[in-house]
C-alpha cells in the first residue's frame, strides 16, 4: 500500500501521504458476491438479477468457476472483500462439490462478521436441504466430507431468504432481492452517515438511470450550509460512475472561479474531460461539437454560487452525449431555476430520530445511549436544529462527559442561542462565554469566518502534492475552536485520498491503549 494516499486526523493532527493499513476490502471489494451452478439460471434467473443490481449501482460478482477442486485464494478474497453474499441454491448447486466446498468458506466469514449471507432457493425447496432429500453427486467422497457439507447446508438452511416458490414470477422477486440488499448495504455504504440512504434514493429517482429516453438531464442539490448538499453528491458519484463512459467531478466551483480568471473553469473542466475520457484528444473547448456527442458522460459540480459558472458548465454540457447526467449542488434554489435546472432536490435537517441516531454515535460511538441520558439528548438534538454538521461537532463535545458536564455544556449552548440573533435569525450558537467560543461563529453553526481558517489549513497541506507526506498542526488556547476546524476540514478534503480517518481523543487513546497502532487498526483505514 506504498502508493495508498492516506488523510488521517487526530485530535489536531493531520497526516497525508503514504500508511498501510490491515484491510483495504471496504473501498475495493465488490458489494455483492454471486454464488450459483447452472447454464439454465445464468442465462435467466441470475443474468436479471445482475443486471437489476447493476442498474442499482450496487457493484456484483458473478462466481461461475466450478472446474477447480476447490476455492482459490483469489476467489476466497474476492469473497472476503464482499460485503454481501448470494448463494442461489439449485438442484445444480447442490451437486456441485467445488460450491459447496465454496459454501463452507463462505459461512466461516460469515461467522466470523466480515460478510452478509442471503440464501435464494431458486427451484429446489428448503426443507429438502435440510432433510438431505437431494444426492451430492456421483463421485465417492468420504464420509467425514459429506457430513461437513450436510453441516454447512443445515447451517444455510437457518439463515432467512428468498424462495422462488413462493414468488409469481421472477421479476417481482429480483425486484424484492434488490430492496432488501440495498436496504442492508446503506448502513455498509454509509456509515456514521446518518439519514443519506433516504436522501440518495430520492436523488435516484431525479437521476431517473433507467430512463429509455435520450435527454441529458440535469439535477439541483440546494439547500443551508452543513446539510451534506457535497457528500450527497458524492456518495452518488461514487456509486454510479462506473455506469458512465466520462466522469468528472468539479469541486469548489466558486473557489476556482473566484481564485482565477474567468476562463479558469472553462479550461479546468475541459482538461478534466479529456482525462476522464483517456481518448488522447488534444483539445476540448465549447466551439467542438463532436467530441462528446457519442459519449454517456457523468459530471457533477460542486459549491456553484453564480450564473456565470452554470453558464460556463453549460457550454460543455451541451456538447453530452445521450443518457448524460450532471448534479449541480447550489445553496441558491432560484439560481438553478433562472438557469433552466429544474429538476431541483432540497437538502433537508435531520429527522428526530435521525438526529437522534447520529447524535448518539458521536457521543456515545453506538446507537443506545443509557436511559440516565435520554432527556439531555433531547436537549442537545433541539440546540442542533438538524444540522449534520452541528451534531457531529457537539457530540464531539459531549463524548466520554458524565452527566453533569453535559448539563453545564448544553445549558452554555442554550444561553447563547437565546441571546445571539443575526440578522432576523437566531443562529444556532452564540458566544459560549468570555473565553470560550469552540462552537460559534463558523460553518459548522453560523457559516461565518471558517472560510478564512479552512483556506489557511488547506494551502498548508497542499493537497495537489502527490510526492511527499505533510503533516499540519492546528493549536491554539482551549474552547477556540481547533476540533471543530479540524472536523470541518476532514469533511471538505477526504474525499482527495484513498484512505481517510478522524481520530478523537488521541490523548485518551494513547492513555488507555499505550499505542495508537490500535486504534488505527480498529478505524479499518477508513472513516
Amino acid at each position: 500500500f506504498v502508493s495508498t494516499k492516506t488523510f488521517l486526523i487526530g485530535d489536531s493532527v493531520f497526516l497525508s501521504g503514504s500508511m498501510a493499513f490491515s484491510s483495504l476490502s471496504w473501498s475495493t471489494g465488490y458489494d455483492v458476491f454471486v454464488s450459483f451452478s447452472g447454464e439454465e439460471i445464468r442465462r435467466t434467473f441470475v443474468s436479471h438479477l445482475y443486471g437489476s443490481l447493476e442498474k442499482r449501482g450496487i457493484r456484483a460478482f458473478k462466481d461461475e468457476t466450478e472446474n477447480i477442486p476447490k476455492p482459490s485464494e483469489i476467489q476466497l478474497a474476492t469473497i472476503r472483500a464482499s460485503k454481501i453474499v448470494l448463494v442461489v441454491v439449485s438442484n445444480n448447486y447442490l451437486s456441485s462439490h467445488f460450491l459447496l466446498k465454496e459454501l463452507q468458506e463462505i459461512l466461516k466469514f460469515q461467522r466470523s462478521r466480515h460478510l452478509t449471507l442471503f440464501p435464494v432457493y431458486y427451484g429446489v425447496d428448503p426443507r429438502d436441504v435440510r432433510t438431505q432429500e437431494k444426492e451430492f453427486g456421483t463421485d465417492e467422497k468420504v464420509d467425514l466430507e459429506i457430513r461437513e457439507w450436510s453441516k454447512a447446508l443445515m447451517e444455510l438452511v437457518c439463515i432467512s431468504g428468498e424462495h422462488s416458490n413462493n414468488w409469481e414470477d421472477d421479476a417481482e422477486m429480483i425486484l424484492k432481492i434488490t430492496n432488501d440488499i440495498w436496504d442492508k448495504l446503506s448502513t455498509l455504504r454509509f456509515g456514521t452517515l446518518v439519514g443519506m440512504d433516504l436522501r440518495t434514493r430520492r436523488l435516484y429517482e431525479l437521476l431517473s438511470l433507467d430512463s429509455k429516453d435520450d435527454q441529458v438531464r440535469e439535477i439541483g442539490i440546494w439547500g443551508k450550509a452543513g446539510l451534506g448538499k457535497k457528500t450527497l453528491a458524492r456518495c452518488v458519484y461514487r456509486e454510479i460512475s462506473q455506469q458512465f463512459d466520462v466522469r468528472v467531478r468539479l469541486a469548489d466551483v466558486n473557489k476556482i472561479h473566484q481564485d482565477n480568471d474567468p476562463s479558469a473553469l472553462s479550461t479546468l473542466l475541459g482538461s478534466k474531460l479529456i482525462q476522464a475520457s483517456n481518448s488522447g484528444w488534444y483539445m476540448i473547448s465549447p466551439d467542438d461539437t463532436a467530441r462528446l456527442t457519442d459519449q454517456r458522460v457523468l459530471l457533477v459540480a460542486e459549491g456553484v454560487d453564480k450564473v456565470e459558472q452554470l453558464y460556463i458548465l453549460r457550454e460543455y454540457i451541451k456538447l453530452f452525449g445521450p443518457g448524460s447526467r450532471v448534479i449541480v449542488t447550489c445553496p441558491d434554489q432560484q439560481l438553478l431555476l433562472s438557469c433552466g435546472i429544474t429538476l431541483v432536490y432540497q437538502v433537508e435537517t435531520l429527522r428526530f430520530y435521525e438526529a437522534r441516531q447520529l447524535l448518539n454515535l458521536h457521543a456515545f460511538k453506538h446507537t443506545h445511549p443509557p436511559k440516565a441520558y435520554e432527556q439531555l439528548l433531547s436537549r442537545a438534538i433541539k440546540i442542533c436544529n438538524g444540522s449534520p454538521l452541528v451534531i457531529a461537532a457537539v457530540g464531539s463535545e459531549l463524548c466520554a462527559k458524565p452527566k453533569e458536564e453535559w448539563e453545564t455544556v448544553l445549558s452554555r449552548y442554550e444561553r447563547s442561542s437565546d441571546e445571539d440573533t443575526f440578522g432576523a435569525e437566531k443562529s444556532s450558537f452564540g458566544v459560549l462565554n468570555d473565553k470560550d467560543t469552540s462552537l460559534s461563529r463558523n460553518t459548522a453553526f453560523n457559516c461565518a469566518g471558517m472560510d478564512f481558517h479552512m483556506q489557511a489549513v488547506s494551502g498548508l497541506m497542499e493537497i495537489e502534492c502527490e510526492n511527499e507526506i505533510r503533516i499540519v498542526g492546528i493549536w491554539g488556547v482551549r474552547g477556540v475552536g481547533k476540533m471543530t476546524l479540524a472536523r470541518y476540514v476532514y469533511e471538505e478534503t477526504m474525499h482527495h485520498f484513498h484512505i481517510s480517518v478522524f481520530l478523537e481523543n488521541v490523548g485518551k487513546i494513547y492513555k488507555d491503549h499505550a499505542s495508537l497502532e490500535e486504534a488505527m487498526i480498529s478505524k479499518d483505514g477508513c472513516d
